[in-house]
């Protein structure tokens, strides 16, 4: 869970890299959402920017779904799944 999150902040930051080609190069601890580099969240997140079908995510599993959710919720981010089953930011 995150707590005190800048959401106007994160909607900014992720148009941002949508903008510059939707790649993010990881650069200190968290990615620009405030989720470990070496966690498996900012893997979705990154996936997320280019596009990437559930199985690319991890699966049906839960922890991807919830975090689909969370991004959602307490980042204020929108989701879409496009015709051909990829989820993108």
């Amino acid at each position: 869970m995150s707590f005190n999150r800048n959401i106007p902040f994160d909607q900014s930051n992720t148009a941002s890299l949508i903008t510059a080609g939707r790649t993010y190069i990881p650069t200190g601890n968290v990615n620009w959402l405030g989720h470990r580099n070496t966690a498996g969240t900012a893997h979705i997140d990154s996936l997320l920017l280019q596009g990437a079908t559930l199985q690319q995510l991890g699966g049906k599993r839960k922890a991807v779904t919830e975090h689909i959710n969370h991004l959602r919720i307490e980042h204020g981010l929108t989701i879409t799944v496009t015709n051909n089953g990829s989820y993108q930011f």
